[in-house]
Formats: structure tokens, C-alpha cells, sequence
């Protein structure tokens, strides 16, 4: 039975909630895929239960129905003789895929992307709809506390980024209510230097956190709020307000280093700073951004490390130089952030030419081959607490960020392989590890990634979305398609996932993942009844288009984001990347071949960015071919 979501929702169908079994595709490793294995004897931090294989694949199977899309009466069009449900339709993009036939994997990853726009659609609705009108704000509720507000390291580092990415996207005339957002924050927290506090309802008054708290918040604020919303939607308004996020943190800096202060004793916020402050400064040219990330890394390469056996303690005492608390490392959430900050600060110093770039990149070197004899298990796979400096495992769990610290291995390996001083041997050694890690993931299906929680799958899977565009890998491609599924089976028939933060979580890897199956391509405006994919072949992409009713719009392209946005010197691996398509770029010409009218135009990138002009009937099934042919 159809519900109606909201306007912009008309003709989505109610989410189902059960439907008949999905039989994983590829070899299984036993240990995992037997149901008779109860991994709930494995417990987490906090001695909290995994969730079983059989559990995960059963919130897999509510999703197998794609019956209630919108876009379902155009199913048996785009893909004739198909089912409207997922096997049949994963089982024709693997006919598509070995058949190396572009234009029948555009039309199904068109199906694909429907489901997972649409699913995104849903959320960012719910979350719109939810804000807050006496502040402006969007808001969630802390079920610790009964509390309900705008939590900096929570509501702006998960939530409001995905919700705000997605009504770009998918519902652009509600895109200004998350400008006025931003503007309600700004407006709220106190003006600077101070650190902002948390906001609380009703009024927006502050929270009276304590200052290192307050810390914590503007870093995860600017490194996974701001960022993505610099990478996907460009500076403006964006980058003065993560500009001023990295302003304060360095102001209110104060844990004393013999280096000066830096913003914590922690992997995590120091982590996050590195990230932030390395592309502020290739944002702006600002050198304060690169000194200030510089008194951190040296801190970590010079002074810690050499203690830890080269694998960083999640909390630290700067001046007695020795770990706060447990010594041990978290490769998961909440302490890999330093892995990656440390080689995005080194990859400025190195293409800065500092002099003391070949002693960091010794000790570099030395903690990323640590890590790789310590930390995975025999598959590749991280794992999610290591003590330090032993090295031994403290926890046999994966780690779901395990996408994020291979990023930073293929950053070092960008830099072994193409600046001075560098080992191509080394990087090769790198990818090689990214790469197994990769071919390995078919024998993940249905894994408790942190608990099983939707979380856990959100990033596990973002992991993957991240990686698989710079090292290719068709099985892996083919578990990501497969395991999606758990994580739209978090989502409720009435589209609500948690309805908490986290749901910004969901969103933006259902839109990762919808994104990757268009090669960034995007219909402006969005519907509910459109269908969009693509796949490359050669120099050229392949779109497969639909529409259940007339649409008149733009076929966007993507572009160069990381140099038009950040300004970056190339599109190197990093965290809260929007990996980029298909990319449109002025001073090159491109043939548009369209099936519709059958005409064949060329263009030139600057004019073609802005988008290809479409009219798209009601029913009917249309192609374009891009080419880039100068």
C-alpha cells in the first residue's frame, strides 16, 4: 500500500518490512555464513552481544521487495524479463558486468540507485520536517540524559552534514532550511574566540560544558560535519564556518607540549585537527594552519612514537611522556584519527619541502609497517584495539573503519610513489595490503561490524565506497551490492532508521552508495519516480534515464571537487572524501550522444558542467553517452 512520505515524497511506497529470503551470492567463509555459529558468544566493549549471522541476514531479507519503489512500473522497461526485487536485479548487473555491457549495468545500477536515493529521501524528509521552529535548529534527543538539543560532536558531525548533503541532492527547494540551520547555530553559541557549547531545547541555551568538552565538539564539528559539506557542496557558506572552527581550536589550545600547546592529550581530536587544519591550508594558503598542524604531528612523530614501539597510545601525557589510562590503540572509532591526520599533515610538509620531512618519514614508515605485522588479522582486516606497545590484540573484533585507515596507506603510498625521497616498492607493498583486504570482504557477509549495529554497516560499507574507486575490485563491488542490505534494513516502513544522530550516518553512505552506481551523476530536480545510472566504458559514461512521469530538468555531471573546493594539489585518499565520478572539467570537449532525439552535440566542459538539459517523457527509457574527446 503507497503512503505519502511528504510533497516532495509523493508516490514512494511504504518501506516493506518483511519479503522472502536473499541468498548470499559468492563463497562464504563457514565460520561466518553457518547460522549455526552464534557469534553473540563474541561480546564488544561493554560486554554488550554481537548479533548473529542469521539475524543480520534476516534484516537483509525485508529489503529483497523492490515492489514499492516508485519506479517499479518502470522495472520490467529498464530491465526487461526482470523481477522487481533485489536477487533478480543483482543477478542481471552480474550478467551485465561479466558480459562487459555498459549500457546494461547503467540500467541496473539505475534500479540500484533508486532504491537507495529514495531510501535516503525518506530521512533527510523525516529530519526536515522534525526541525525545530522556536530555534531554527535541527535536534536530537541524548537517551542518557533525556536531554534534547544540537550536540556539536553528534547533531553537527553526523547528522545535520548527511541531512543537509541530501536535501541538496534530493530536495533542493528545502535546501535553504539547512542554510537557516547554519545560521541558527552561528546565530546561538557564543561569538568568538570562544569554543562553542552545545545548544539545548528549548531556547538554544548553552550547555555549560567544560572546556576540553567543548573541544572535542568544534573538531568533530569541523572534521565530520564541515568537511563533507566543503567536499560535496563546495565552500560557500561552508568554509568560513569550518574556517572559524579550526580558528578556535587553535586559540583555545591547551595542552602543553615542549613544542608549545596542542588541542588534547587524545589520538581522536588531535587526529581530527591534523585532517582539518591539513585542508584549511590547502583551502586558503594559510600558513598558521600548516604550522599549527605542524606542532601536532611533530608532537606524535618525535616525541611519542619512539616510546609506543610506533604505534600511538589513545590518550597521552605530553609532558611526563608516557599513555594516560589503558595503554592500547583503537583502530576503530575514537582513535584511528591520528593514523590519517598524521600522513594528510606529512604530504604537506613533503610537497612543502620542510627539511625534516625524511627523519617523519622514517618514523611514518616505521608505524605503518607496525601496524600492518600488529594490527589485521589474517585477511586483512583491521582489528579494533591493540595494546600498546606490545602490539598484542585486545579485542578480536573488526574494525568497521577499516576503509579509513587504508585511505591513509594510499595516501602514503601516493607519496612514496610520486615525491622525493620515496620507495615505489613501499607503495606498492601498501596498495598490495588495501588490495587483499578488498578480495577478502566476500568472506565478511553478514559480519557483526560494531554489534551488527546500522552504524557499524554504514561505515563499514563507506569503508569500501572509498576504496573501491582508486583499487577496482569486482567481488568486493559485488559484497558491497550485496551487504547494502543490511544496512537498508535498518530503516523502518515508515522510512525512520533511529531517529537519532546516527540517521545522518545512514544517509550519507545510502547516498555514497547511490552515488557510486550514477558515477556522480544526479538529476536536478530529484523525484521519487526517476531513474538514473551509469557506468564508464573507456573515456565515455553510459547513462541509463527514466521517469514513471513527464520530468523537465538537468543531468548534472560530476567535477573536479577536489580542486574547485579545496583547492587540493591532487585527489588524494582521506576521510569525509565524496569520491568523485565521471568528472566534467572546463578546457576539455565532450560528444553527448542522446538516444532520446537521437542527435549528437559536443560540448565544452564549462558549458556542460552546468548541467545537460533534459526532457524525459513519462515511461519512456532513454541513454546517454558522454564522451571526452579533447
Amino acid at each position: 500500500m503507497l503512503v505519502i512520505m511528504s510533497a516532495v515524497l509523493a508516490g514512494c511506497g511504504m518501506v516493506p518490512q518483511a519479503a522472502k529470503a536473499l541468498k548470499p551470492a559468492g563463497t562464504q567463509n563457514d565460520a561466518l555464513d553457518n547460522d549455526a555459529v552464534d557469534l553473540s558468544t563474541y561480546a564488544d566493549d561493554g560486554n554488550v552481544p554481537l548479533q548473529t549471522s542469521a539475524e543480520l541476514r534476516a534484516r537483509a531479507d525485508k529489503t529483497v521487495d523492490l515492489g514499492w519503489l516508485a519506479t517499479a512500473s518502470a522495472l520490467t522497461r529498464v530491465l526487461p524479463g526482470t523481477r522487481a526485487d533485489r536477487p533478480a536485479v543483482l543477478a542481471a548487473k552480474q550478467r551485465a558486468t561479466a558480459a562487459s555491457d555498459a549500457g546494461q549495468l547503467a540500467r541496473a545500477n539505475a534500479v540500484l540507485a533508486s532504491e537507495a536515493f529514495t531510501r535516503s529521501a525518506l530521512v533527510v524528509a523525516h529530519w526536515l520536517d522534525k526541525r525545530d521552529p522556536a530555534t531554527g535548529l535541527i535536534a536530537n534527543l541524548r537517551p542518557e540524559t533525556g536531554v534534547t538539543g544540537w550536540f556539536y560532536q553528534n547533531t553537527g558531525a553526523d547528522l545535520y552534514p548527511h541531512i543537509t548533503i541530501g536535501a541538496r541532492l534530493l530536495m533542493p527547494s528545502r535546501y535553504g532550511e539547512m542554510l537557516e540551520v547554519l545560521n541558527a547555530e552561528r546565530r546561538l553559541t557564543a561569538a568568538l574566540p570562544s569554543v562553542p557549547d552545545d545548544l539545548l531545547l528549548p531556547g538554544g541555551q548553552p550547555a555549560g560544558n567544560a572546556a576540553h568538552t567543548r573541544i572535542f565538539g568544534a573538531a568533530e564539528y569541523a572534521k565530520d560535519g564541515l568537511l563533507p559539506l566543503v567536499e560535496r557542496l563546495g565552500p560557500d557558506p561552508w568554509l568560513a564556518r569550518l574556517r572559524e572552527m579550526a580558528d578556535v581550536v587553535i586559540m583555545a589550545s591547551a595542552t602543553p607540549t615542549r613544542r608549545g600547546s596542542i588541542p588534547a592529550n587524545s589520538n581522536e581530536v588531535n587526529g581530527d585537527m591534523l585532517q582539518v587544519l591539513a585542508r584549511v591550508y590547502w583551502a586558503t594558503g594559510d600558513d598558521r594552519y600548516a604550522i599549527a598542524a605542524e606542532r601536532i604531528g611533530e608532537t606524535y612523530l618525535e616525541d611519542v612514537l619512539p616510546k609506543t614501539a610506533w604505534l600511538p597510545s589513545n590518550e597521552w601525557d605530553f609532558e611526563a611522556n608516557e599513555p594516560v589510562g589503558r595503554r592500547r590503540l583503537r583502530l576503530s572509532d575514537h582513535g584511528n584519527e591520528i593514523l590519517l591526520g598524521l600522513v594528510e599533515w606529512h604530504l604537506i610538509e613533503s610537497l612543502r619541502g620542510e627539511p625534516d620531512v625524511p627523519m617523519h618519514r622514517a618514523a611514518i614508515r616505521k608505524m605503518m609497517d607496525r601496524l600492518l605485522e600488529r594490527g589485521r588479522n589474517p585477511d586483512g582486516l583491521w582489528y579494533r584495539v591493540v595494546e600498546i606497545p606490545s602490539g598484542k590484540v585486545d579485542q578480536k573484533g573488526l574494525s568497521d573503519n577499516w576503509g579509513y585507515i587504508y585511505q591513509a596507506f594510499l595516501t602514503q603510498a601516493a607519496i612514496e610513489r610520486g615525491l622525493p625521497g620515496g620507495e615505489v616498492e613501499r607503495a606498492e607493498r601498501y596498495e598490495q595490503a588495501v588490495r587483499d583486504a578488498l578480495r577478502a570482504l566476500p568472506r565478511y557477509a553478514y559480519y557483526p561490524w560494531q554489534r551488527g549495529e546500522m552504524d557499524g554497516y554504514a561505515d563499514s560499507l563507506e569503508s569500501a565506497l572509498y576504496l573501491l574507486p582508486r583499487l577496482p575490485d569486482p567481488e568486493a563491488a559485488a559484497w558491497m551490492d550485496e551487504q547494502i542490505a543490511v544496512l537498508f534494513g535498518s530503516q523502518g516502513p515508515d522510512g525512520v532508521v533511529e531517529d537519532n544522530y546516527l540517521d545522518g550516518n545512514f544517509v550519507r553512505t545510502a547516498l555514497l552508495y547511490g552515488l557510486s552506481l550514477t558515477s556522480g551523476a544526479w538529476l536536478d530536480p530529484w523525484r521519487p519516480d526517476l531513474l538514473t545510472g551509469a557506468a564508464t566504458s573507456g573515456s565515455c559514461l553510459e547513462v541509463a534515464l527514466g521517469s514513471v512521469d513527464p520530468w523537465t530538468g538537468r543531468l548534472h555531471f560530476d567535477q573536479a571537487r577536489h580542486r574547485e573546493h579545496l583547492r587540493l594539489p591532487f585527489d588524494y585518499p582521506r576521510l569525509n572524501e565524496w569520491p568523485e565520478g565521471f568528472v566534467v572539467e572546463a578546457g576539455h570537449t565532450y560528444e553527448v550522444q542522446d538516444d532520446g532525439p537521437g542527435v549528437r552535440t559536443t560540448w565544452d566542459g564549462a558549458a556542460l558542467s552546468a548541467g545537460l538539459p533534459l526532457r524525459l517523457e513519462a515511461g519512456a527509457i532513454r541513454s546517454v553517452r558522454v564522451c571526452r574527446v579533447g
